[in-house]
């Protein structure tokens, strides 16, 4: 057995403080006046929980009420720390600080955009929204095909969550339902509200000043000129390895040099790019990242865009919508796409060239058709009162029936089957026996395993019926390191951490019948822990 290292020891133990720490602030109490927002994992202030802070602070029924956002340093963060910096009702917190682990164990609300750290667990007491951060038009979650370890923390965070924001149906039915495999499992609701961060794009002529005079500040003086917003996705197979951001930049200024001086052309860029980029960009280019992106819609004449999210934000202006797709042949065959480029409700183009022609050409009967038709489809509930709507379903408690939907009315019996991972104790032809032995049409199945990267098992997990949910278990027990060091001794482990372990795995979650595929003693305390918890006198029992 190989020696540790000085550096290993004090990583171990650096890690074992944290644990300790996080246990410290999950014993304290849940403070239900205060609310926590994070977006993008802290990279600003910004999107659909960016809206919801504001309504909040800016009503007397919520006076009482204090904030705290997740803001991670090196960002653009300028504009709401001098708006809120010496305000007593709001403070920031560093994510991965201390401070953020107590801010989100303790806060009674959480309102996030993406996902929360593998340790996080919500508690009772808690009310978690998770308002996502664009409806989806390139593939997501398992629709990707990609290995499911690559989905595990997102379907996590869902199923954490009390409520899970959707612009509509086609949201619902895709990201949730079908692209994260929800359906049967979440136990949550989903709001059928619109988007909050939509609602600044109904602004008023003295809002839009303030927007043009913020570009203004940032290089970007309009002077009367049509506004073209360049706003691609990030491309690449990784976030922290995305494409050359320089394309960006050149794709930019090479369409602000064709269309002249009766446009000004500015570039957004996605949040897993913006740093990259700006060293890059220069002055006058490009929106600051704390500017949010539908601030900016409001005043932008023509959007020029990929396959992101942010165009379906933009039906609600009715103004007209450009798709610059050079690579929509290679895009659509690693990432792939929901809807086909023939029925987006724009000009599809491959060439600068075209992408300028676009621009230039008037919008006719049938291109205005298209984007209502389109609005009516993906955005008829982003109305300028969606923020309002969402403050009195999770704050006030008064939702609308008829738009809250539930996932969980399927009749099948929910199935766990713990399979573990690839050590001398797993076998895949148990795991496959104990699945072959499971109707798939009338059974609800989720198959938990472990972050193994062997390529042999991510293979395994691949292969297996799309039906079924593969969950991969990410991160380590939490709880107070006590424990770690009593189970050392006695070789056994609280009933309490396993079922914490559970709750960190499955959020509110909880199955009907669970299979211990695997011998491995981890997985089978852990298979067992979760036979005991299962739902009592379920009829799917």
């Amino acid at each position: 057995m190989a020696t540790p290292t000085l550096t290993s020891l004090r990583r171990t133990a650096h890690r074992a403080m944290e644990v300790e720490s996080r246990a410290f602030s999950r014993r304290r109490p849940v403070d239900r006046r205060v609310v926590f927002f994070e977006s993008f994992d802290g990279n600003g202030a910004l999107c659909n929980p960016e809206a919801i802070f504001r309504a909040l602070i800016k009503d007397p029924g919520f006076a009482d009420l204090r904030f705290i956002w997740s803001l991670r340093p090196g960002h653009d963060h300028d504009l709401v720390l001098t708006e809120f910096g010496g305000d007593a009702r709001v403070r920031f917190v560093e994510p991965g600080s201390k401070a953020y682990a107590r801010a989100v164990s303790t806060a009674g609300y959480l309102v996030t955009n993406s996902t929360f750290p593998r340790w996080f667990s919500r508690r009772d007491g808690q009310v978690v929204l998770n308002t996502w951060h664009g409806t989806p038009l390139k593939k997501m979650g398992f629709d990707i095909d990609d290995q499911p370890a690559r989905v595990a923390n997102v379907l996590r965070t869902f199923l954490h969550s009390d409520y899970l924001l959707s612009s509509g149906d086609y949201m619902t039915d895709t990201l949730y339902r079908q692209a994260h495999r929800l359906d049967g499992l979440f136990d949550g609701r989903v709001l059928q509200l619109g988007l909050p961060r939509v609602d600044a794009q109904f602004a008023d002529a003295g809002e839009r000043e303030e927007t043009i005079a913020a570009l203004r500040d940032a290089g970007l003086d309009l002077d009367g000129r049509r506004l073209v917003l360049f706003a691609p996705t990030w491309k690449g197979t990784s976030f922290v390895r995305p494409d050359d951001p320089r394309i960006l930049v050149d794709q930019a200024r090479d369409l602000q040099d064709l269309l002249g001086d009766d446009y000004r052309v500015a570039l957004k860029a996605h949040q897993v790019v913006h740093d990259s980029v700006s060293e890059r960009a220069g002055t006058g280019l490009l929106v600051p990242n704390d500017l949010p992106t539908n601030h900016v819609l409001a005043v932008t004449d023509h959007l020029v865009t990929d396959y992101s999210s942010v165009f379906f934000d933009f039906l609600t202006t009715g103004r007209p919508l450009h798709f610059f797709v050079p690579d929509i042949g290679d895009y659509g065959d690693y990432r792939g796409l929901y809807l086909e480029p023939s029925t987006w409700p724009g000009r599809v183009t491959t060439t600068l060239a075209e992408l300028a022609d676009s621009v230039r050409a008037p919008l006719d009967e049938a291109g205005v058709e298209r984007l209502a038709a389109a609005r009516r489809r993906f955005a008829g509930d982003d109305d300028g009162r969606a923020t309002a709507r969402v403050v009195d379903a999770v704050f006030r408690g008064v939702v609308d029936p008829d738009r809250s939907r539930a996932l969980n009315e399927s009749t099948a019996p929910r199935v766990l089957l713990v399979a573990g991972g690839p050590t001398d104790r797993w076998d895949p032809a148990v795991a496959d026996r104990e699945i072959a032995a499971i109707d798939l049409d009338t059974t609800d199945l989720t198959v938990l395993v472990s972050d193994s990267r062997k390529r042999e098992f991510i293979a395994w997990q691949k292969s297996l019926d799309r039906r079924i949910r593969v969950v991969v278990r990410q991160g380590g027990l939490e709880g107070s390191k006590f424990w770690s060091l009593a189970a050392r001794v006695t070789g056994r482990r609280p009933l309490s951490q396993w079922r914490a372990e559970l709750r960190r795995l499955f959020g509110l979650s909880r199955f009907d019948a669970v299979v211990v595929a695997t011998r491995h003693p981890f997985w089978v305390a852990l298979g067992e822990t979760a036979k005991a918890d299962v739902r009592p006198g379920s009829a799917r029992s």
